[in-house]
């Protein structure tokens, strides 16, 4: 890595919870200064977004799930109405389900954008479970 031609390196990294990371430098030396900063403090940022993780978690466990009656002249699935899909502080979540790298997972993401600063972290369902067993998507 060399500042021949005057411009910036850089380089992204993105922690578990979404959080995008830049290291800059004109040159190497400031280049790898910029990365041994971002070394030093990355397990101090991924405990914090683990705190607020687990903290948007248990809310959004508390939080009363609203009831709606079905319009007349519909009958809404045993297992599941969009009454039952929960909020955050952005709104409805969205279902999803799919598989990673631990295997199948299904859970509730929030809609703001991806790398939003106030993302809310995604409730996941465990297996087994009557919540797994009538998610919807």
């Amino acid at each position: 890595m060399s500042d021949t031609d005057g411009q910036m390196i850089q380089a992204s990294f993105k922690t578990r919870a979404g959080t995008l990371i830049n290291a800059k430098g004109y040159d190497e030396s400031t280049f790898r200064m910029s990365l041994a900063v971002i070394h030093d403090h990355l397990s101090e940022i991924t405990d914090v977004e683990d705190k607020i993780a687990a903290v948007e978690n248990v809310k959004a466990a508390l939080a009363p799930t609203p009831t709606a009656p079905a319009p007349s002249g519909w009958d809404a699935p045993a297992s599941f109405t969009d009454a039952t899909a929960p909020t955050c502080t952005h709104g409805p979540r969205t279902a999803r389900s799919g598989v990673g790298k631990k295997g199948p997972y299904r859970a509730w993401f929030c809609n703001t954008p991806q790398g939003a600063v106030d993302k809310c972290a995604p409730i996941f369902l465990n297996k087994g479970t009557p919540e797994w067993d009538s998610f919807p998507a």
